[in-house]
């Protein structure tokens, strides 16, 4: 049945309820289903991005180790490259595979001065011994800590045709070839070692 009311008509019989509902729209569980979704999704992206964070994080600690490891490495194979002896075994050289000491040469304008270094750890800490005015004794002088955090040192020394994990210039007769370096340095629970080869400037 039409009617005209004002001008337009409208349909006013045959309706129903279910016409009067809203075409769109979501329902409870649908929107239930979106938000667990989203809600995995979410989760996901923060695991990732929390795995990211700590890769980077853990790569900034290796590089800061290795750049530690090679300075100290650096810094010990200077002094190594300069040490001196004598035949008649006054100033000597004496390695384990832990420890190393000798006397270097450090030079200054005009002038070249003898020093006894040595440098090994203990627990976790690298130790220096440094004596500008050598007595040739190397259990006297002063020794201060040089790194923390140190989980290797070690030394090995060459006569030219093999390796050996000690060296004494009284019983050689002279300074090894070259000495191996290897620093190791730790912290929690990242670590990182650098090796290098000193050659001896002085060896016969």
């Amino acid at each position: 049945m039409w009617r005209v009311k004002g001008g337009r008509r409208s349909q006013v019989a045959g309706r129903t309820t279910s016409d009067l509902r809203p075409t769109t729209g979501f329902t409870l569980v649908e929107v239930l289903i979106a938000l667990t979704i989203l809600s995995v999704v979410m989760l996901g992206a923060l695991a990732i991005f929390r795995g990211a964070s700590q890769s980077w994080r853990r790569g900034e600690t290796q590089t800061d180790l290795m750049q530690r490891a090679r300075g100290i490495a650096e810094q010990i194979g200077g002094q190594l490259a300069a040490a001196v002896t004598t035949s008649w075994g006054t100033v000597r050289f004496e390695g384990t595979a832990t420890a190393v000491h000798f006397v270097t040469v450090t030079p200054k304008p005009g002038r070249s001065d003898l020093v006894e270094a040595g440098f090994w750890q203990e627990g976790e800490t690298l130790f220096t011994h440094y004596e500008a005015n050598p007595d040739f004794n190397f259990d006297t002088g002063e020794s201060e800590a040089l790194a923390t955090g140190v989980s290797a040192l070690a030394f090995q020394y060459s006569d030219g045709d093999a390796w050996h994990a000690s060296w004494d210039s009284t019983t050689t007769g002279a300074l090894p070839k070259a000495v191996e370096v290897t620093v190791g340095l730790s912290t929690g629970g990242t670590s990182q070692t650098y090796v290098t080869i000193v050659q001896l400037r002085t060896a016969s």
